[in-house]
């Protein structure tokens, strides 16, 4: 499970869910609008479910390494809304450290990251110099990225 939940059992072996930010506890999965989300997507695009399954097998590799479970939520955003701007595609596939040249197949995942949303208790803030950064509400912390 996602940081900061962790999976208990109750005195008659019901798994619960405990969030130690908050203090709440749920019966349900922290995640389990994504898996139900990407589920759905394999549904109506069942040729891709290989390949998504082998997206999601090394997005979970990562999210497991660096905790980021909320980069599940790039198999599922929806590319619905005003898109990114071409600008912002290739800032975020610089930043990803896709070689465009060598890995084209890959830019939508760049478009998908700008529009998925930010981690929970993140937000994005601009600096005096229009520089954006990010601020995360639970330890006080800021970053440039």
């Amino acid at each position: 499970v996602p940081e900061p939940w962790s999976e208990y059992s109750d005195d008659h072996a019901q798994v619960f869910y405990y969030n130690h930010e908050s203090g709440e506890s749920q019966w349900v999965h922290p995640l389990i609008d994504t898996f139900k989300s990407l589920l759905q997507k394999c549904k109506e695009e069942y040729m891709m479910m290989p390949y998504f399954r082998t997206l999601y097998q090394n997005l979970r590799q990562y999210c497991d390494e660096k905790k980021g479970w909320w980069a599940l939520n790039l198999l599922i955003t929806p590319s619905d809304g005003l898109p990114p701007t071409p600008d912002e595609v290739l800032d975020m596939a610089k930043y990803l450290q896709l070689n465009l040249k060598k890995e084209p197949e890959l830019m939508w995942i760049a478009k998908q990251a700008v529009q998925v949303p930010l981690p929970p208790n993140w937000e994005e803030h601009e600096d005096d110099d229009g520089n954006s950064y990010f601020y995360d509400r639970n330890n006080g912390k800021s970053q440039l990225k």
